[in-house]
């Protein structure tokens, strides 16, 4: 007879799966066998819903790859709502950055002086 698997196993489990480990490098970590992983994300899946799952799994595998944190993903969601607002459209934003920085860098000017 197996014994439960542990609620913090369980739970570290979740976030090794959604940081985008393989269910082998996740069973080797907690000293688990595959089935128990897959059983432990299939009873999470039911519980939250598959769709859901899977969406914040790709998310954490999306913001694992481009080295953000939810934080840094929140503040970028914060500038590109203020650069909406100001109706500056996002195709031309980086021209017009790479213009102002160059400029400023020809002026000698510090960042912190261009405002």
């Amino acid at each position: 007879m197996r014994l439960p698997t542990a609620e913090h196993i369980k739970s570290a489990v979740i976030d090794a799966w959604l940081m985008g480990k393989t269910r082998d490098n996740i069973a080797s970590e907690f000293n688990v066998s595959t089935g128990t992983v897959s059983n432990i994300i299939e009873q999470w899946q039911n519980m939250i819903g598959v769709y859901d799952a899977t969406n914040l799994r790709e998310l954490g595998v999306a913001l694992k790859k481009a080295g953000l944190t939810p934080s840094k993903c929140v503040d970028g969601l914060r500038i590109t709502t203020i650069l909406n607002q100001l109706g500056i459209d996002k195709d031309h934003f980086f021209d017009f950055v790479n213009k102002l920085y160059g400029r400023s860098r020809k002026e000698k000017l510090e960042p912190s002086n261009i405002i």
